[in-house]
């Protein structure tokens, strides 16, 4: 298998057994879309050749990683998951902050961080859902981001086509990104 497929198998391994305790529907459907999306980002990079296919399934499996966290430690979270599932990532993110005082981009980072991943994978993380704010080109490590978060929201979408939850208004947002970053989509 090689080194660092070896190691890409172990993290995810490991991180869902971090939360093996909780065995709600929620948690098993976010453990259910996240693997899925991490193979798909893996299998992306490979075919588009714009990150290291390693960089990408690490960085899907661990972009979302606060979400059982949050499941795990506020029992209404789940509830909000659910109200917010046919929106963007920026409102939900926006409704963390002001339950919380925080977001799950936060939360992952600061777990990432923990696991000792690398300062600009965990950095990419916690900026992953200001991909479309004016103030993400200005951030110090948007270049290093922007590939691992354009290949993980185009594997998020194919994730969503797969499953029949596409939204037209959240593609075109991050359909703008992706383009920009990785080149026009052929569908």
């Amino acid at each position: 298998l090689g080194l660092r497929e070896t190691s890409r198998l172990i993290a995810g391994l490991l991180l869902r057994r971090a939360f093996a305790s909780s065995q709600s529907p929620a948690m098993y459907e976010f453990w259910d879309a996240s693997s899925r999306v991490a193979m798909i980002a893996a299998y992306l990079a490979r075919e588009l050749d714009v990150i290291r296919l390693d960089e990408a399934h690490t960085f899907a499996l661990f972009r979302d990683c606060g979400v059982p966290v949050l499941l795990t430690r506020y029992p209404e979270y789940e509830s909000l998951l659910a109200m917010t599932r046919c929106e963007n990532e920026r409102r939900r993110t926006e409704i963390q902050r002001s339950r919380y005082g925080f977001d799950h981009a936060l939360v992952s980072a600061t777990l990432a961080q923990s696991w000792h991943l690398p300062n600009d994978m965990w950095h990419s993380i916690r900026i992953h859902n200001m991909y479309d704010q004016p103030a993400f080109k200005t951030d110090p490590d948007w270049a290093r981001a922007a590939p691992l978060i354009a290949v993980a929201l185009l594997a998020e979408q194919l994730h969503r086509i797969h499953r029949g939850t596409y939204d037209s208004a959240v593609w075109a947002t991050e359909e703008t990104f992706i383009t920009d970053i990785i080149g026009p989509i052929n569908d």
